[in-house]
C-alpha cells in the first residue's frame, strides 16, 4: 500500500509540473502572438516582445543599476508594510479593546469589511496620483 501511495504522489507531482509548464507556455504563446508581426495587436511601447525584453536585460543590469533599483523598490515596499503595521495594530487594539470606540466605528468597519483589496489599492493610487506619467 505504501508503494501505491508513493506512486500516486509522484504522478500528482509530475502532473502538477506539467500543468505549470503548460500554463507558462500558453502565457508565452499569447505574449508572442500579441506582439509579433508588422502591425502587432499590442504596440511595443505598451508590451514589448519577449525577445526585446531579453535583449534589454543586460543593458538594465549594467547601465541602469537594476540590482540597486530592485533593492530600493523592495525597501520601499517593506517600509510601507512596516508603517502600515505600526499604524493599524494600535488602532485595532484601541477599537477592539475599548467598547466605546468599537461601538463608534462598528458601522464604518462593517462597510469596508467586504471591499476587495484591489479596489482599495486603486482608490489609494488614484488619490495619491501615483499613476501619473
Amino acid at each position: 500500500m505504501k508503494l501505491l501511495g508513493r506512486k500516486r504522489k509522484k504522478d500528482q507531482q509530475a502532473k502538477s509540473s506539467f500543468m505549470e509548464l503548460l500554463g507558462l507556455g500558453i502565457i508565452l504563446m499569447v505574449w508572442v502572438m500579441l506582439t509579433s508581426g508588422s502591425d502587432p495587436i499590442m504596440k511595443p511601447v505598451a508590451l514589448p516582445s519577449p525577445w526585446r525584453v531579453l535583449q534589454a536585460f543586460p543593458k538594465l543590469l549594467y547601465e541602469n543599476n537594476l540590482i540597486q533599483n530592485v533593492g530600493f523598490s523592495i525597501g520601499i515596499n517593506l517600509s510601507g508594510y512596516l508603517e502600515a503595521i505600526l499604524i493599524t495594530i494600535p488602532i485595532g487594539f484601541i477599537i477592539g479593546l475599548i467598547k466605546y470606540t468599537r461601538w463608534g466605528f462598528q458601522r464604518q468597519i462593517d462597510a469596508l469589511r467586504y471591499v476587495p483589496l484591489t479596489a482599495l489599492t486603486i482608490c489609494l493610487s488614484s488619490g495619491l496620483e501615483l499613476g501619473r506619467i
